[in-house]
């Protein structure tokens, strides 16, 4: 029996079967395979050799099994055919058949004859490629040469057109050698410049031989197909380059191109129409860049056109900046669009560099600004300044390291801006508090300098500073903040007796006068006041009281209004003759050595040298001196003078001079109300002297010492009229028999003033009265103006003409006398218009409202008032402080709410309380309260009606807006950067034409809100002193006095119609008494005609006189 396989199979399956009539018993035979003789094939190498039982069960009758044949896959070799056989050897209940043996023939004359095709069915490529090559792969036995024909058939694509034809002849003829399993079939291509569509063709492989005696075959993968495309060819038309930078101009007026091509490739015979256009990035068309849009037309042949952006110069510092450039699809639809955009950056050549520091800064005691060694086992020492180190500064201890990279980077190290952050000391449970940014500058330090000075931390408080980098152009870099330092608790200059305690220790003021043989002050009185200084305390001393820090020691002007006898005053801003601060910053009393840094104006400043000059502080002594004249201490400083009842003679008396002090101590709590606490103490100083009482009256304005005849000027009273003329009364003493007079008969002169500093004033001077005598007469006179200026301040040249008369001419109003030259007397002036209060904007668009009414004073304020408020004179540079400070033309002066400080306000004027509340210290203003972005306060004004009628009251308010979260800080936060300002246009009185430029001045650069409005009594409803109107402009009546009640309304009405009725009963009854008794006494007298035909004038008081403030 015999079995046929392939070497492939992998195995041959064998079937035994079991005959007989009687199965019903198991059966068992064995398998065994041999050896052919002679030998064919091998166990192990060509098939795995078996020896098994082959177990038949009950009613059985046939068993398979499966012998495996071995494949030389790894290396095929042509055998031919081999074989082995199977032999049945010791059955069991049974015997043994025929055929009991069976040959086995294994064939690989197919498997492993040598076979040649193709690796794929489809091969594709370019054009422009050149070559295609497809893969012939051999398998079976490779031990033998084949070679095999790889001709061409053409389809789509055409021999010589498209690619070189491979004929079916021995010249296409591949070959394999022995052992060589690939071999390419390389196909050459055509490449023309037309673009073509894809194109096909087929490879077929024939004609296979073989060295093997079995020869070789093809496989079925005997043709393949071929795909040319044409990429290459096709049109495309894109931009050169995706990304163009380019430089700005760098002068005014200068244009920069930015070339940006556009390529054609592939088919050029066809012509194509695309558009280009420009769109904005960063960087906008108009400013940066001209824009375009244009058709570009590429013509048959051409392959690039380039387009022109101009280049704008913009004077801008910016980042770089960017715009793109697009192209359209071809409207002939023939090319292709690729890289559709191009980014085009614009340089800057002043670029917005981020700059950094190579390092972080560092906080240093300026103790130690030349030893940075021992900074690292120190803390800053309390009582003295610190300083921020940065990484580019040569005492950075890596300067060595830092510095190449800061000159690098091109930093300017003098220019680097700083920021500083302190926080409170931690409290007894050492729980820190949270770090606070130092915004706050005062009069003499600022927070924004490479030092700190030692008034804003304390021992225990921890410091910060942040300092950003700027380069060599000025350009602001990046920000970096140092590490956070503790001051020292143990090391200070001037520690306080007992550590941790607050409080203030007593001072020493003394006030003497230094007489005529002092060489440098003579003839002044000398105000010296000494107190212990203690680490990160500032003394505050001044003749007024101290209240609200935030704006006292602030840079805002007015701290030089309200404080003009202080230390508070810069050298600068003393208007006194001497001040405690002079423009010395050396101490030469300062006994030993200068601590480091101690003087110099680079760290530390001028304002801040000039201030600390009057501290000693090895001694840790605080000592101010100032000399001030008698008028000074009373004009300015708040002194007053009274007489001890003890008269020396008619001109002189012995009188006290008594000087208020206020002495504060002052420490920086960046947790406290407005960012300090203060401990604040009072004094009086008295100076007992003898005080010449009536020079002035007694001498007067005296003539020309020069002049033949002599007088003396007494000016008694000046003032500006309704009109805004001056008005001047003054009286004059004959020092010789006579009398002045306007003018003489006998003479062409005449009595005149004039004034060189207002060349174009004329005046009308009259003699008002005159003492009946010749003897030294005294005489009163009046000069007017008759025209109006805004300031008539100056030198005034009073010329009378002296009348003398003889010894024996007794005196009579016709006057007999004889004219002689006038006498010139002149006369200092400084008078200015009181500016009438102008309508205009609150700061911030913020309106501010004076009322009376209590419920218009809650509503929304949507009623129909007229924003009529006023603006006195408010200018702190020219030293004109409107209501804040105390002035010879403010007759009282109330601070009726302080919100910071309440105890410092005045509670009552005379006996009568003003009941002054802010509005959310008001239970009943809750409606107010909640009104987002309003607020107010209310007062009651009965107090104000104690003064006489004509008095002119203004209310002056200072005010910061800030966000809520800051709104515990007291009054310093601000949460704008500016105010805005505008006009207001409903202005009807005179000299009120605009808002005066001094309203655009309040307080724009301090960010804090002023504003003065008038309050106008009605002094005919005294009944109810409470009403407080706004004045209003000609023809516009308030909604508020137009809405009276009814009821008010009826009863006013019917009053005058009683009062008119009773006035008519009585005249008719005069005029019937009157008319009997003339025909009683029967007078028969004509009525003397008047032959005035002017109308009678009655006299009123005049309130709008300017002069009384």
């Amino acid at each position: 029996m015999e079995y046929h396989v392939d070497e492939s199979d992998g195995f041959v399956e064998v079937r035994v079967w079991r005959t007989g009539s009687d199965l019903s018993t198991p059966g068992t035979v064995t398998v065994r395979s041999r050896k052919t003789d002679p030998i064919s094939a091998e166990a192990g190498e060509d098939y795995v050799g078996i020896s098994k039982n082959l177990d038949f069960s009950p009613g059985v009758n046939m068993q398979t099994f499966k012998v495996t044949i071995l494949d030389d896959l790894g290396q095929p070799v042509l055998e031919g055919t081999e074989k082995f056989e199977l032999v049945l050897r010791m059955p069991m209940n049974g015997i043994l058949g025929e055929p009991g043996k069976a040959t086995i023939y294994i064939n690989d004359s197919i498997s492993d004859l040598p076979k040649m095709q193709f690796r794929d069915a489809v091969y594709t490529g370019n054009e422009n490629d050149g070559q295609i090559s497809a893969v012939v792969y051999r398998s079976g036995d490779v031990s033998y040469r084949s070679s095999v024909r790889c001709y061409s058939r053409q389809a789509t694509a055409q021999v010589m057109m498209d690619f070189n034809e491979r004929p079916n002849t021995d010249a296409s003829t591949i070959i394999f050698l022995p052992g060589e399993v690939e071999k390419p079939c390389v196909l050459v291509l055509v490449d023309d410049s037309e673009h073509e569509e894809d194109e096909e063709l087929r490879l077929v492989l024939g004609t296979p031989k073989s060295e093997s005696p079995f020869g070789a075959s093809v496989g079925p993968q005997n043709e393949t197909l071929i795909k040319i495309k044409d990429h290459s060819d096709k049109a495309i038309i894109k931009f050169g380059e995706s990304k163009f930078s380019v430089r700005e101009p760098s002068d005014p007026g200068q244009i920069t191109l930015v070339r940006i091509p556009l390529q054609r490739t592939g088919d050029t015979s066809k012509v194509s129409l695309v558009r280009v256009h420009t769109k904005d990035g960063s960087a906008s068309s108009g400013e940066d860049y001209h824009p375009i849009s244009e058709d570009v037309e590429f013509k048959a042949g051409e392959t690039e056109h380039i387009v022109e952006v101009e280049i704008l110069y913009d004077g801008v510092r910016e980042m770089r900046e960017a715009f793109t450039v697009h192209l359209k699809p071809d409207d002939n639809m023939v090319a292709e669009i690729q890289v559709t955009k191009a980014i085009v950056y614009i340089e800057e050549m002043d670029s917005m560099a981020d700059v950094t520091f190579p390092s972080l800064p560092m906080v240093v005691s300026l103790l130690l600004y030349d030893d940075m060694n021992k900074i690292r086992d120190t803390q800053p020492a309390a009582g003295y300044p610190v300083v921020c180190v940065t990484s580019c500064n040569p005492k950075y201890p890596d300067f060595d390291r830092t510095g190449s990279i800061c000159v690098s980077e091109h930093i300017n190290n003098t220019l680097t801006h700083y920021r500083w952050l302190v926080s409170a000391p931690p409290g007894p449970d050492g729980v820190t508090s949270p770090m606070r940014e130092v915004d706050f500058d005062t009069f003499f330090t600022s927070s924004k300098s490479i030092t700190l000075d030692s008034v804003y931390f304390q021992g225990g408080s921890r410091v910060q500073c942040a300092a950003r980098a700027v380069n060599s152009n000025g350009d602001e870099g990046l920000e970096l903040s140092s590490a956070i330092v503790s001051i020292s608790l143990e090391e200070g200059m001037c520690q306080p007796r007992v550590v941790g305690t607050v409080g203030a220790e007593p001072f020493s003021a003394r006030l003497r006068y230094t007489g005529a043989e002092d060489p440098e002050h003579p003839n002044l009185i000398k105000l010296m006041v000494t107190m212990p200084h203690i680490d990160g305390m500032l003394p505050v001393v001044s003749t007024r009281p101290l209240s609200n820090f935030e704006l006292t020691l602030s840079p805002d002007g007015t701290r030089v209004g309200n404080h003009r006898c202080s230390n508070l005053l810069d050298y600068s801003e003393v208007r006194t003759r001497y001040g405690f601060i002079t423009d010395a910053t050396r101490n030469p009393d300062a006994i030993g050595g200068m601590a480091p840094y101690q003087y110099s104006s680079t760290l530390r400043g001028q304002n801040t040298l000039r201030f600390y000059r009057n501290l000693h502080l090895e001694a840790c002594l605080w000592e101010f001196v100032s000399y001030y004249d008698m008028s000074e201490l009373l004009s300015h400083c708040g002194g007053t003078i009274g007489t001890d009842g003890q008269v020396l003679n008619l001109v002189q008396s012995y009188v006290t001079l008594r000087v208020p002090l206020h002495v504060s101590y002052v420490f920086h709590s960046p947790v406290g109300a407005g960012g300090w606490q203060h401990f604040d103490l009072q004094s009086e100083l008295r100076l007992t002297f003898v005080y010449d009482t009536a020079i002035l009256w007694r001498d007067g304005i005296g003539s020309p010492p020069e002049a033949e005849l002599q007088g003396a000027l007494y000016p008694t009273s000046m003032r500006i009229n309704e009109h805004g003329r001056l008005v001047v009364n003054f009286r004059t003493e004959a020092r010789f028999r006579g009398l002045f007079v306007t003018a003489h008969s006998a003479s062409s002169l005449t009595s005149m003033v004039m004034c060189v500093d207002h060349p174009g004033l004329t005046f009308n001077l009259s003699l008002v009265r005159s003492e009946p005598t010749y003897n030294q007469p005294i005489q009163q006179w009046t000069f007017i103006s008759d025209f109006a200026v805004r300031d008539y301040s100056g030198t005034y040249t009073v010329k009378l003409v002296p009348c003398t008369s003889p010894p024996n001419v007794e005196f009579s109003f016709q006057t007999v006398c004889h004219p002689r030259e006038p006498i010139s007397f002149e006369l200092d002036i400084r008078f200015q218009q009181v500016s009438d209060p102008v309508s205009a904007e609150f700061s911030l668009n913020t309106q501010m409202l004076l009322l009376s009414k209590r419920t218009l004073w809650l509503s929304d304020g949507s009623m129909g008032f007229g924003a009529d408020g006023y603006i006195p004179k408010y200018n702190p540079d020219n030293y004109e402080y409107g209501c804040l400070a105390d002035s010879p033309s403010l007759l009282y002066r109330f601070k009726i709410i302080d919100k910071a400080q309440p105890e410092t306000q005045a509670r009552s004027f005379g006996s009568i309380s003003f009941k002054a509340l802010l509005a959310v210290d008001d239970p009943q203003a809750l409606l107010l309260v909640r009104q987002p972005g309003s607020d107010g306060f209310s007062l009651d004004s009965t107090a104000l009606f104690q003064v006489s009628a004509g008095r002119e009251w203004y209310i002056h308010t200072i005010y910061t807006v800030r966000s809520r979260e800051n709104a515990n800080r007291g009054i310093g936060k601000r949460s704008l950067d500016y105010h805005s300002l505008t006009h207001s246009h409903s202005i009807s009185k005179r000299s009120a034409n605009s808002v005066p430029q001094l309203a655009h001045d309040i307080s724009g650069e301090n960010n804090r809100g002023t504003n003065i409005l008038h309050i106008a009594l009605d002094h005919s409803a005294r009944k109810l002193p409470t009403l407080l109107q706004e004045p209003q402009a000609e023809g516009i009546v308030p909604r508020e006095l137009n809405h009276r009640e009814s009821s008010e309304d009826q009863l006013v009405l019917i009053i005058g119609v009683i009062v008119g009725l009773l006035f008519s009963i009585l005249l008719i009854t005069l005029v019937v008494i009157l008319v009997r008794s003339k025909r009683d006494k029967n007078v028969n007298e004509k009525p003397k005609s008047s032959s005035s035909t002017e109308p009678m004038m009655k006299q009123v008081l005049d309130t709008n006189d300017s002069s009384e403030v």
